[in-house]
């Protein structure tokens, strides 16, 4: 352990600054290493392995997290904080409760906004898009701000979900009841195209990417699509003509005259 004896040659306890570093002495007078220290005001700050309080930088522990500690030492913690770094420039990043800087992952604000924390440096991503650890896609607008819904981004048309979440592979029904499918690697509206569900049934997209229903000529074969834009196979289906008619279970294409 060590101690501090100032040059009254008492011992010292609390806050002290020697030589420009701030340290911290237990009411024992043991210096205080390798620990946080929580003031009557909530603000927490850290002390070294050499018993020097950290300020002004960021700070890597033994598990691989960073902490930011203002220039008073105290830590940021506990949601959106606005950060100088050296060179000035002010960005927003996001620090847990217990200080640890979120990266390549969302988080709330107090005002309920999901936001995204770049992977490398933790700063808030801005018109642009951020992969979660689970996979899954987000897209930031260029207040930060996850977007929700039908989205045109770049020239291209995505949607997602309420949760921010970007769909992929699926389908989406509209309010007025028209029905779209978005890709599966890019999230890209598709058109023109059939487009495969998760649960390995097949919808096609016209030209305005809204999934056709009933008979339809495609290529040359015509196939049948139900009400919900899923086309049929292997079955019979009651056509207009009043004659059952038979899809191929692979092809979906009609079989029967």
């Amino acid at each position: 352990n060590w101690y501090y004896f100032d040059n009254n040659g008492y011992m010292v306890t609390g806050f002290k600054n020697i030589n420009g570093d701030n340290y911290y002495f237990l009411p024992n007078g043991i210096e205080l290493q390798n620990s946080y220290l929580l003031d009557d005001d909530g603000k927490g700050y850290y002390y070294s392995i050499n018993g020097k309080q950290i300020a002004n930088r960021y700070y890597q522990d033994i598990n691989g997290n960073w902490r930011y500690f203002f220039k008073d030492g105290s830590i940021a913690r506990n949601g959106l904080i606005t950060i100088e770094p050296s060179d000035g420039k002010e960005v927003s990043q996001y620090f847990d409760s217990d200080g640890i800087q979120l990266k390549g992952n969302a988080a709330k604000d107090n005002d309920g906004n999901l936001r995204y924390f770049d992977g490398n440096t933790g700063n808030m991503i801005v018109s642009s898009f951020g992969e979660l650890p689970d996979g899954s896609w987000l897209y930031l607008n260029d207040k930060g701000i996850a977007v929700t819904g039908k989205q045109v981004i770049n020239g291209q048309t995505y949607c997602f979900n309420a949760d921010g979440k970007q769909v992929k592979g699926n389908i989406v029904r509209e309010s007025n009841g028209k029905i779209n499918y978005y890709e599966g690697k890019n999230g890209i509206m598709l058109k023109n195209d059939f487009g495969e569900l998760p649960n390995g049934s097949w919808v096609y997209l016209n030209n305005n990417g809204n999934a056709v229903t009933g008979e339809q000529t495609i290529r040359g074969g015509k196939m049948y699509f139900m009400s919900d834009g899923i086309q049929v196979k292997g079955k019979q289906v009651l056509g207009s003509d009043g004659k059952y008619h038979y899809y191929d279970a692979n092809s979906g294409i009609r079989l029967s005259l």
